[in-house]
């Protein structure tokens, strides 16, 4: 099994539950496994892939890893074993001498499972249905006790008491299998709130009643607390250098070069190439990131993208943004309010087209409001065009959070 671990290079979560659990899988039932072997089993796990205990074992559609526990397996194992022989003992003396033998073993270890869960115990449910009953309870427990931790339930909590977050949508980026399993540990620690802040440096000297190496002031701007929602969306001294190139452009890119390929289909884009300040094609004509000259002064007169449709006389001003997931709504009403005049100014200027305001907001750690979809659609996409872009977006998204923060954490701290 550790040897298994070891080996794997590109995705340890998905080798651990296609293989290295398998060899475990086999061998319950047959040997005497105690239960301090198998959590001993997945301590060593878990120094591999370190993470929160719970997420760690979290479905990846709930927000977690997805990695199957070797404890939560053998649970399982040992229930579906009791339940046949209770089931079935009276069917054949075998049957009932191999029940009668392991009653001070598989059959007591499994009822105290069932009481320690609480579960119901029925002995005509077939054994698929108890371990069904069981992987439910388990679940519903792991997830309460994840979003129940101050820290590191924060950011879930906050946005699963948010109405406008998409949590499902959200959520399926996880799923994505095309990401290393160190890539997604290190965007675990960042949503957990675990990585080197002087925030946490400060706050486990103080638990641990010894002198602070250092104050929680960020390191760059020497301001505000520095903390994960600090260094991801609201350093001042991060936001030209690495909060626009690195995340907000990309998006914006992704959404441009999209819409470009989809009317143009002989259109290609090479990987690192920027558009162009205005593109025609067809009846379509781009305005990437051009300040709009009008008859009274606006304050906010520079929309990231401008598409002109000539066919069907709309203009759309496309806004990109990748706040902090916990201000999605609130920076949704800023775009909404901030680009109010100009929309009024270019009505006057051009009567003959109509305008729409199209805010693209995904959140710096991939969650997304329900009206993405919907904004995205009005863009001309279909909805197997809108999911796949939504979920690029929300990789784009993630991928410039990690370097962000990998990037801010080797700055000097001052200790």
């Amino acid at each position: 099994y550790e040897i298994f671990m070891r080996q794997f290079i590109f995705h340890k979560v998905i080798d651990h539950n296609c293989f290295a659990n398998q060899v475990i899988i086999a061998t319950i039932g047959v040997l005497n496994w105690t239960v301090q072997d198998i959590k001993g089993i997945d301590i060593k796990t878990r120094k591999i892939l370190i993470s929160d205990i719970d997420r760690l074992y979290l479905q990846r559609k709930d927000g977690g890893r997805g990695i199957k526990s070797v404890e939560s397996l053998f649970e399982s194992r040992t229930l579906s074993i009791r339940q046949h022989l209770l089931r079935n003992k009276s069917r054949n003396a075998i049957l009932t001498h191999i029940s009668n033998k392991e009653n001070n073993e598989i059959v007591r270890v499994g009822k105290k499972i069932v009481l320690k869960y609480e579960m119901v115990d029925n002995i005509e449910d077939a054994p698929k249905q108890m371990s069904k009953r069981y992987f439910v309870k388990q679940r519903k427990d792991l997830e309460k006790r994840y979003t129940e931790k101050v820290m590191h339930g924060y950011f879930k909590r906050k946005l699963e008491s948010n109405e406008i977050i998409d949590l499902n949508s959200s959520l399926s980026r996880s799923i994505d299998k095309k990401v290393t399993s160190h890539f997604e540990g290190h965007l675990s620690a960042i949503h957990d709130q675990e990585i080197s802040t002087k925030f946490l440096i400060n706050k486990q000297d103080k638990d641990s009643n010894i002198a602070p190496r250092c104050n929680n002031k960020c390191r760059l701007c020497k301001v505000h607390v520095e903390d994960v929602n600090h260094i991801i969306s609201s350093c001042s001294d991060m936001s030209a250098r690495y909060y626009l190139p690195l995340r907000h452009d990309a998006v914006g890119k992704a959404v441009y070069k999209a819409h470009v390929c989809k009317n143009n289909p002989g259109v290609r884009f090479k990987s690192q190439e920027e558009p162009e300040y205005i593109y025609r094609s067809n009846e379509f004509e781009y305005w990437w990131n051009l300040s709009i000259s009008t008859i009274t002064k606006v304050p906010h007169n520079k929309p990231d993208l401008i598409i002109w449709d000539n066919n069907l006389n709309i203009c759309r001003i496309v806004e990109f943004s990748c706040p902090s997931d916990i201000n999605i709504e609130q920076k949704i009403n800023e775009k909404m309010n901030n680009y109010a005049p100009l929309i009024r100014n270019m009505q006057i200027m051009y009567p003959k087209y109509k305008f729409v305001m199209v805010p693209i907001i995904v959140g710096a750690l991939g969650y997304i409001p329900k009206s993405l979809k919907t904004n995205v659609k009005e863009l001309g996409f279909n909805e197997v065009e809108t999911r796949k872009l939504i979920r690029k977006l929300q990789n784009v998204s993630v991928i410039g959070t990690v370097k962000i923060c990998k990037t801010f954490l080797k700055f000097y701290a001052g200790f």
